[in-house]
């Protein structure tokens, strides 16, 4: 079984990553945070977080993964933790329509 908490903050980060605005950002993420702080306003200990997410802090978290080659027939969702599986396509990307 996978570890949804690292998977969903990895996703997180990706996302976070093209969020951030200042070449002095930096996106970390780890267990179940991911953290965007300020390279350029950071000591080595006093590290000034400019943005923080939890896995705890998430509504629903919908993704896939590459399973076969690049592409999978899974759709996984996390709160409330389910698959879809759709033999029908090769899927590579989901998003959310709200």
């Amino acid at each position: 079984m996978i570890n949804l908490r690292l998977v969903s903050s990895l996703l997180l980060a990706i996302l976070a990553s093209a969020c951030s605005q200042k070449s002095s950002e930096i996106v970390v993420c780890g267990d179940d945070k991911v953290l965007i702080f300020d390279e350029s306003e950071s000591e080595s200990t006093d590290v000034k977080v400019t943005w923080q997410w939890k896995v705890s802090d998430a509504g629903e978290l919908v993704y896939t993964k590459g399973e076969i080659s690049w592409w999978t027939h899974n759709i996984y969702f996390i709160n409330p933790e389910k698959r879809l599986i759709i033999p029908d396509i090769n899927i590579y990307k989901v998003r959310v329509i709200k």
